[in-house]
């Protein structure tokens, strides 16, 4: 797979563009509005054109690369200009994603901003930047999990965030809690998968870790990971029964 980050001249790591594959397989043939944040030399821009055959492809950025291709917009931003992403966001996307400063401020300044413009699909690249050295990065991962903490009321359907050289964090929208309904609901519908998190040094911050752990014994994560990871991998159907009866007779653990 390091001949697809060569091929198109992308700093996106050999494993980031096949689990986009993955993520995105059932819906690449569709017409669809793709915005990411943040290009560079251009070359994943040319990987979405390619991989999203009747998408419209759109990027911004301070400095763009010289490009003349069709269905690639580039538009010249800056993620501190609210006012700017605000009018980018009036095209409306079906995919977002953020690979922009890293920085904490500028990265929740163009998650706020192109939230209410994204129709499904949120990514944020490169979460865990700031997490494990001191560094520049510092304070990037508590964008992300401020959206795990608000997963219900901002409509999250399904979450995925992984760490390490793949380290991006997916959100899927689509799972609105109308008037009336519970909470508990939504919360049984959430599927979620995390990864590689053991890899993480979170002595920096106790409190996302203590959040983190509270998720991953909470009934709602256990069961939309078993779920999910029973249908990614057949031969846990197996398994499958058992562990679901061990999830829901657990006393001990939180809805």
């Amino acid at each position: 797979m390091e001949t697809i980050t060569k091929k198109y001249d992308t700093d996106k790591y050999k494993d980031l563009i096949p689990a986009y594959e993955e993520l995105f397989a059932d819906i690449r043939n569709e017409k669809l509005k793709i915005l990411e944040v943040g290009v560079w030399r251009g070359g994943s821009m040319l990987w979405l054109k390619d991989f999203f055959p009747n998408a419209e492809i759109y990027g911004i950025d301070i400095n763009l690369p010289k490009m003349n291709e069709e269905r690639i917009t580039l538009i010249q931003a800056d993620q501190n200009d609210t006012e700017k992403l605000k009018e980018i966001a009036k095209i409306g996307f079906d995919i977002v994603i953020d690979d922009g400063s890293h920085f904490p401020k500028e990265t929740q300044n163009t998650l706020n901003v192109f939230w209410e413009a994204t129709k499904k699909h949120y990514i944020i690249e490169d979460w865990d930047a700031g997490i494990n050295k001191p560094s520049k990065y510092k304070g990037l991962e508590n964008v992300v999990f401020g959206v795990i903490r608000k997963r219900h009321e901002l409509g999250i359907k399904r979450l995925q965030v992984e760490a390490g050289r793949k380290s991006y964090a997916y959100f899927l929208k689509g799972n609105e809690i109308k008037k009336g309904e519970s909470v508990e609901k939504h919360l049984k519908d959430l599927t979620c998968d995390i990864k590689n998190m053991d890899s993480i040094n979170f002595k920096e911050n106790k409190k996302i870790l203590n959040e983190f752990e509270q998720l991953k014994k909470s009934k709602s994560f256990r069961l939309g990971n078993l779920f999910f990871r029973s249908i990614r991998n057949p031969w846990k159907i197996f398994t499958f029964p058992l562990n679901l009866v061990l999830i829901l007779i657990d006393k001990n653990g939180k809805k």
